[in-house]
């Protein structure tokens, strides 16, 4: 099983989720090859959306975790903003929880399921969410976002984290092997100037990265799999 983490603390950690309604696991971000489909700001500088044709997947959104429909909105927009400086477009579908059926969208469709999370220990990272690339699943755990630099973490820093925890799944789902970088969205270790940066929306894709996404989009296939090492935050 091929796993893909994003950590936020101290040293690695290691359980991993079995299902989006199911058992949790891990402390971070990783990605895996099976299983069911079920961190103040100031304001953003504008950025100008790459010029070419507009490659656009669906999300299926399952919040198990009830986060509100306000945070959870902005945190879509900010997601679509870094998507969009890439190149692409998200269209959102919300679901329900149950067993209700969820309608699919345009283009690729991908899962994601926002749960609270794993319970964290101090002495370990902490994992933010993991992608299941066999099942185009991105898990996202809400409350172990990236922790603020200092202070309480409010609606409007809560959505932006999400945002940037979001997008970082869903790039793995479409990077495949290519999933972490040392600069940007992707980065495979965040310390407090990383967070620094999500707060103030100054993280996006690399180029190279925007291009191998839209490749995959177009081709409805990924630049491979492989096993990739924890994104660890430093304190």
């Amino acid at each position: 099983m091929k796993v893909r983490r994003l950590v936020i603390c101290f040293v690695a950690a290691s359980f991993f989720a079995k299902s989006i309604s199911g058992q949790q696991g891990s402390v971070g971000s990783r990605t895996s090859g099976s299983s069911p489909t079920e961190q103040v700001s100031s304001m953003p500088a504008s950025k100008p959306t790459l010029k070419v044709a507009t490659s656009v997947f669906t999300v299926l959104v399952f919040n198990f975790r009830q986060i509100s429909t306000d945070v959870l909105s902005n945190a879509e927009k900010e997601t679509n903003q870094i998507f969009g400086h890439a190149g692409m477009k998200i269209v959102w579908k919300e679901c329900p929880t149950g067993n209700e059926p969820c309608r699919k969208g345009p283009g690729r469709v991908f899962f994601l399921a926002i749960k609270a999370g794993p319970v964290q220990n101090k002495f370990l990272d902490v994992v933010s969410g993991e992608t299941i690339v066999a099942d185009h699943l991105a898990l996202v755990y809400y409350d172990a976002l990236p922790p603020m630099p200092r202070g309480k973490t409010g609606p409007h820093e809560a959505s932006t984290l999400l945002a940037c925890v979001i997008a970082h799944e869903l790039g793995h789902l479409l990077l495949g092997a290519y999933g972490h970088s040392i600069h940007g969205i992707m980065r495979d270790r965040w310390d407090i100037e990383q967070t620094r940066l999500a707060l103030m929306s100054e993280l996006d894709f690399l180029p190279e990265e925007g291009k191998l996404m839209r490749e995959a989009l177009l081709h409805g296939t990924q630049p491979g799999e492989a096993a990739q090492p924890a994104l660890v935050t430093n304190h």
